[in-house]
């Protein structure tokens, strides 16, 4: 009982130390996709501030600025739905394995008997 209780706050710590080094591999991530749009800034920025017509090399339009911010958002929800994926296909594999090593066991069990 005792061991199955260690296995068990071992996986647990295996699954919540994956956990955090996904979320700090997500936020890397995300600070990765964020330097290309903090370096467009000063272009947002102009944009906005012009109000329409001709639009000069190296700014962009209003339309291109909503389409960029709509596209990184869609990104961060498919990022998130994958990363959710991955952590239940974790704690399956987890429990999977418990229950291998537990049938494992028993096996032995039976054989010594």
């Amino acid at each position: 009982m005792e061991r199955q209780v260690s296995l068990l706050q071992r996986t647990q710590e295996k699954i919540e130390t994956h956990r955090t080094k996904q979320q700090q591999q997500q936020q890397h991530n995300q600070e990765q996709w964020r330097l290309p749009a903090l370096e467009k800034k000063p272009r947002f920025a102009a944009a906005e501030g012009g109000g329409g017509g001709d639009c000069k090399e190296g700014i962009m339009t209003k339309e291109e600025i909503d389409f960029i911010k709509l596209l990184e958002d869609e990104l961060e929800k498919f990022n998130s739905f994958f990363v959710e994926k991955e952590e239940e296909y974790i704690i399956r594999l987890k429990e999977l394995q418990d229950s291998v090593a537990k049938a494992n066991n028993s096996n032995e069990e039976m054989i010594k008997n």
